[in-house]
C-alpha cells in the first residue's frame, strides 16, 4: 500500500515496535496502518532531483546498497514532521531516542537534502520506470541530475550505541530524462 507523504502524517496510524537484533544492528520495526510503510515522497507531477550519483563513502564501486541524496524542498517539512511522530512513538522502546537521533534530512550549503538508501541488486532492487511507467534499465550512476519521483520504504528505526535514525530505502522511482548540460563557454583574455 503506497501512501502520499503529506497524507501519512496522522499520528494514530503509525506504530513502532521494540527493537530486534539483526545481523549487525538493532531495528525497531515501523508500521503504518498495520503494514510496512511505502511512502510516495511527492504527488505525481512534482519531482525531486538527484544532485549526485548514488555511492558509498570510500567504497570500492562493487557495493550493491548505495546512499542517494534527494533535493526535495517541498517534502522536507513533511519528512521532519514524520520523524517527530516516529520519535514520539519510539520513546517507549528507546528511552534516549531524542539524544541519539540522526535525521535523514541533512542541512547543506544547497539547502536541506534527504538521504536514503538504494539497492542496485538482490531481492530489494529498486524498480526504475519512465514517465509512462515502463521499466527502465539504466545504471544507477545515470541518476545524477535527473528529476525523480521516489517511493520510499520506511524499514524501521536503526538503533546503535551512539545514534539511531530512520532506515529509508527507495523501492521504486519514476525517472525523468537525463539532462543535457553543455559546459559554459570560457573566453581567455
Amino acid at each position: 500500500m503506497t501512501t502520499l507523504l503529506e497524507h501519512a502524517l496522522d499520528e494514530e496510524s503509525w506504530a513502532v515496535s521494540a527493537p530486534i537484533q539483526l545481523k549487525n544492528v538493532q531495528v525497531a520495526p515501523v508500521h503504518y496502518k498495520g503494514h510496512l510503510p511505502r511512502i510516495q515522497l511527492l504527488p505525481r507531477g512534482e519531482s525531486a532531483r538527484v544532485p549526485f550519483a548514488p555511492g558509498v563513502y570510500r567504497g570500492t564501486g562493487q557495493e550493491t546498497r548505495l546512499s542517494i541524496i534527494l533535493d526535495a524542498p517541498s517534502a522536507v517539512e513533511h519528512l521532519e514532521r514524520l520523524e517527530q511522530i516516529l520519535i514520539q512513538k519510539a520513546r517507549e522502546h528507546i528511552p534516549l531516542v531524542e539524544n541519539l537521533w540522526s535525521s535523514c534530512i541533512k542541512e547543506t550549503p544547497f539547502g536541506k537534502q534527504v538521504k536514503c538508501k538504494i539497492n542496485a541488486d538482490g531481492n530489494y532492487k529498486v524498480q526504475l520506470v519512465n514517465e509512462a511507467l515502463e521499466p527502465m534499465d539504466i545504471p544507477l550512476q545515470d541518476l545524477q541530475r535527473r528529476d525523480v519521483l521516489p517511493i520510499i520504504c520506511v524499514r524501521g528505526i536503526y538503533v546503535q550505541r551512539a545514534q539511531c535514525g530512520l532506515m529509508l530505502d527507495i523501492a521504486a522511482m519514476i525517472c525523468g530524462e537525463k539532462p543535457i548540460h553543455a559546459p559554459p563557454k570560457i573566453e581567455f583574455i
